[in-house]
Formats: C-alpha cells, structure tokens, sequence
C-alpha cells in the first residue's frame, strides 16, 4: 500500500504553514504600528515584568550620590559598575540619593525621566508591617516565608497568607469581564 504522504506533498504543506505564519505574524505588527498611532486619549495601562530571578536588581538601579555609590561598590565587589556607567534618573529618591539605570536600558531611563515609569524597590509579601521582634515571634508572616517558590506564588497573587492559584491580574480581569467592559480591553 502506497503511503499518500510524500516528500512533495510535506514541502508543499510545510511552505504553505510558513508562508501563512509570515502573514499572520505581519498582520499582527500591522495592528502594534497602528495601535501605537492611535489617539489614546490619556490612556495607561500597568505592565507588569516579573522575572523570575532573571535580574540582578542591585546592578540595574545604581546609587550615583557619592555615599550610597560608596557603598554599593563596596558590596558588589567586581561586578559594580564603574562610577559614569550608569543613565542619569531624575529626581531625588525617599532614601535621599540619586540613582542611575544600567546602561542598556536608555529606554527605561527615558520613560523614567518623561514620568512615564516607576520603580518599585524592595516589596514583598508581609500580612502586615512587621517588625524583627514579631517576625521572630512568627506572628502574621506569610505561609511559607522562607521557600523562594512559594514566595513567588504569593507576590502573584496578592494574598500573603493564603495559597490560591489566581493571581490578582486575573482577577482583575475576571473582573472587568463581569461588569461588562468592552471586549476590546486585552486580558492578557
């Protein structure tokens, strides 16, 4: 029995997947380019990045103020960046220094310095403010505390001391989608 597969008839297939792929992947940076044009009218939305890990976060915000640059470059040791490396950021920060972005995000800086972005340091997944005491008392700690994995979980989903599965930009959505929000708000 004759196989109806052939070598012809896979390259055929193959190049006719690639070709709609190509055309569906254009098609896809057409919408971006005019979505990118469009009259937002004053329109934000979050984005939020979350890495995994994937970041050392003490070599992407650098202190420039001589003090804290002192002694970030004690604590870094030979993976510090040099002193005139890092992008300017404007403003003053609440610990009172200024900081620089790592130099291969001048995008970042620029939406920084436009107003355009935030930086939030040092968040985590505390039930409620805790002090050392109460902390090594073990009261209202987030389950888990000490297992990364866990930890993880928990920043997602915005509740510290219980272990749902749904992060919050899910629930979010899920709620927009209730109230009945346009279908044209992306829910990914």
């Amino acid at each position: 029995m004759k196989s109806q597969y052939s070598r012809r008839n896979f390259l055929s297939l193959t190049t006719g997947t690639l070709a709609s792929a190509a055309m569906l992947s254009m098609v896809g940076g057409l919408k971006r380019v005019l979505a990118a044009s469009a009259n937002t009218g004053g329109y934000k939305a979050l984005v939020c990045v979350y890495l995994y890990g994937g970041n050392d976060g003490f070599n992407w915000f650098v202190p420039m103020t001589s003090a804290g640059y002192t002694t970030y470059a004690a604590s870094r040791a030979a993976v510090a960046l040099a002193p005139s490396a890092p992008l300017a950021l404007s403003g003053t920060a609440s610990d009172g220094y200024t900081y620089g972005i790592h130099p291969s995000c001048p995008e970042l800086q620029s939406l920084f310095n436009a107003g355009h972005a935030a930086v939030l340091c040092n968040v985590g997944t505390l039930v409620q403010p805790t002090t050392p005491s109460s902390a090594q008392a073990g009261n209202n700690l987030p389950s888990q505390l000490f297992s990364h994995i866990d930890q993880q979980t928990l920043w997602q989903t915005s509740i510290a001391n219980s272990p749902l599965r749904y992060g919050w930009a899910g629930r979010i959505a899920d709620y927009y989608n209730s109230q009945g929000y346009s279908t044209r708000l992306g829910m990914n």
